[in-house]
């Protein structure tokens, strides 16, 4: 689930980045900067490392949660509620 999560996310901040801000004709209201885009894809990939490290026991299972939850809300806020300001 850690990982199918992670990887959403990561896939989600990627075509944004890749795809839609750069290679379409498709006007937004808003855009993330290119920094924030940056490191939630990190996060997801870390996300997805974590999950594999779950997967074969190298981490505790509250360890592996608590990390990433901490990392995805992270994300969330730099996402979602700096640009805001």
């Amino acid at each position: 689930m850690m990982i199918i999560l992670n990887g959403y996310w990561t896939y989600h901040f990627a075509t944004l980045y890749y795809y839609y801000y750069h290679f379409t004709d498709m006007m937004f209201f808003m855009t993330y900067p290119n920094w924030i885009l940056y490191i939630n894809i990190l996060v997801g990939i870390f996300g997805i490392y974590l999950g594999f490290r779950l997967t074969f026991n190298k981490i505790k299972l509250k360890k592996a949660i608590k990390t990433n939850a901490l990392m995805l809300l992270t994300g969330f806020l730099i996402a979602y509620i700096i640009p805001m300001f």
